[in-house]
């Protein structure tokens, strides 16, 4: 079953499931192609389970890359 959950700060987010951690960057199928985004390596390094807002503020990021990352394609909002 589908439902609509708002994101909100407390939102977790993990890669989406047409991306991959490969030792040449971050693959993601749709675009056929690695990308070399080491912050967002290090997020999924660090948090399994998925990260929060917070957690990519306390790495010195802004908040707003979470946005731009959802927008490229290569997060998802975590489940469970």
């Amino acid at each position: 079953e589908s439902r609509f959950t708002p994101i909100t700060g407390a939102t977790r987010f993990r890669l989406a499931p047409w991306c991959y951690e490969a030792p040449n960057g971050i693959y993601h199928d749709y675009r056929a192609d690695y990308y070399d985004l080491l912050d967002l390596r290090d997020l999924v390094r660090a948090f399994p389970n998925g990260f929060t807002e917070a957690d990519v503020e306390a790495r010195g990021l802004p908040a707003q890359q979470i946005d731009e990352w959802l927008r490229e394609g290569y997060l998802v909002p975590a489940r469970g």
